[in-house]
């Protein structure tokens, strides 16, 4: 039993009641967190319109160019678990301004090195401090809002972070051609310090109400048996392992591998490829919120999960496998791919209906954990089959792939979507314990 004398904290124990009017706008409180999603965004997807100038500037193949790229999900998914926890416990609006303000520290380090290691390790700590922001920005939609507004939190923070993957597509390019990839890095580190300073100045952990429901548990369970009981609770983890295989298209494709598979199959520059490959993100800023409309109204989570992968499988497939495709018909098909993995996301809320909303800290955090594993993992394995397809060929010091390579490496993607269809079946629907979706 707990002792009624240990004074602890546990932020988020309930929602925001429709019938009661909160002291700040919730989507006032949202929207700094949200902001910094989309700034993460840049930078995560920044070394895929890099590659050639990263690659010849450290002097290094594929293998090691996707590892440098992937360093970001390490960080990424080292803190993921440690993040929810303190999350639950502290409350997000420290948490976040901290991490916004390492991403711009870790960013100019990264930016002003001349050392791969160095390099790495700046890339490891970008990953650390976004690690916060999709976190944080769901804590505060789990405290602001009613539970049923959970998947359209989550669609509107993942609309924001497409326009951040755009950013950091063509127009980083741009800016990079412009100055160069160093310069350009340090003008993006400055937004970071600010969006750090307006997440501190305007958001804010609980309402009123929140907190008087926070002290009406301070002697429920410890933040730890949130861990014990996602542990003890399968579901929770097949929805994660749904999302590692279905965020593939996005951590391999989209984020790093895509701008040198389209910029090679249809011979442009690598700010045009770069620009067509964020017709995903694009579609993806609709599908977010279409699922999530759709789930509101009258669709099971569970059934948008299966609809996900089958919508992403199909095009994507073609994609790879259909020689000449006509551009117009690439774009469209990018586009389906964006919209279609938008349901990607409701394994968030799939996971979070299984536990306690007092622990959607731990629980988004392990969710967004296994999911962003997806990039650590086969990020770098695309680069050792590149590596091994290589014909020889080289420019600038840089090793110089051909459009089959590219083809034949990025197969592994369509892999991971039919095993996240399989998993889907799974899947089984949670009554309204937790999330109640009449509140």
């Amino acid at each position: 039993m707990t002792n009624p004398k240990r004074k602890e904290k546990i932020v988020g124990i309930s929602h925001v009641a429709e019938s009661q009017t909160p002291a700040f706008n919730p989507w006032l409180i949202w929207f700094p967190a949200a902001l910094f999603y989309c700034y993460q965004f840049i930078l995560r997807v920044s070394p895929s319109v890099m590659e050639h100038d990263l690659m010849k500037d450290f002097a290094i193949d594929g293998g090691m160019f996707g590892l440098l790229a992937s360093f970001y999900y390490f960080g990424y998914c080292a803190f993921q678990i440690p993040l929810g926890l303190m999350a639950d416990y502290f409350g997000p609006r420290k948490l976040l301004t901290f991490a916004a303000l390492l991403c711009a520290f870790a960013t100019i380090i990264f930016a002003t090195s001349t050392n791969i290691y160095l390099a790495g390790l700046a890339r490891f700590f970008i990953g650390a401090g976004s690690s916060c922001a999709f976190l944080g920005s769901m804590k505060l939609g789990t405290l602001w809002f009613p539970a049923k507004r959970l998947p359209l939190i989550t669609g509107a923070t993942i609309f924001l972070g497409t326009m951040g993957a755009n950013l950091g597509g063509k127009p980083l390019r741009l800016l990079s051609n412009s100055y160069d990839w160093r310069t350009s890095l340090l003008i993006v580190a400055g937004f970071g310090v600010l969006i750090g300073a307006t997440i501190w100045f305007v958001s804010r952990d609980e309402s009123s109400n929140n907190k008087t429901k926070s002290s009406d548990t301070k002697n429920g369970p410890p933040v730890f048996e949130g861990l014990k009981m996602i542990f003890a609770t399968p579901q929770v983890w097949l929805g994660s392992l749904y999302g590692f295989m279905l965020y593939a298209p996005l951590s391999v494709f989209a984020d790093l591998w895509g701008t040198g598979f389209i910029e090679k199959t249809y011979k442009i520059p690598t700010a045009q490829a770069s620009e067509y490959v964020n017709y995903i993100y694009i579609g993806l800023a609709i599908g977010a919120l279409l699922y999530a409309w759709m789930v509101e109204k009258f669709m099971k989570i569970t059934t948008g999960l299966t609809i996900s992968t089958l919508g992403v499988g199909i095009p994507f497939i073609v994609l790879l496998l259909v020689p000449d495709l006509p551009l117009n018909v690439m774009l469209m098909l990018l586009f389906t791919v964006g919209v279609m993995i938008g349901g990607q996301f409701l394994s968030f809320s799939f996971t979070c209906s299984h536990m306690p909303v007092h622990f959607s800290g731990v629980t988004i955090g392990i969710t967004n954990m296994v999911t962003m594993l997806s990039g650590l993992v086969f990020q770098p394995i695309i680069g050792m089959i590149l590596d091994n397809l290589w014909k020889g060929e080289m420019k600038d010091g840089v090793r110089v792939f051909e459009a089959s390579d590219y083809r034949s490496a990025l197969l592994v993607v369509p892999i991971c979507v039919i095993i996240a269809f399989i998993i889907s079946l799974f899947l089984k629907e949670k009554s309204s314990q937790y999330i109640n979706k009449n509140i």
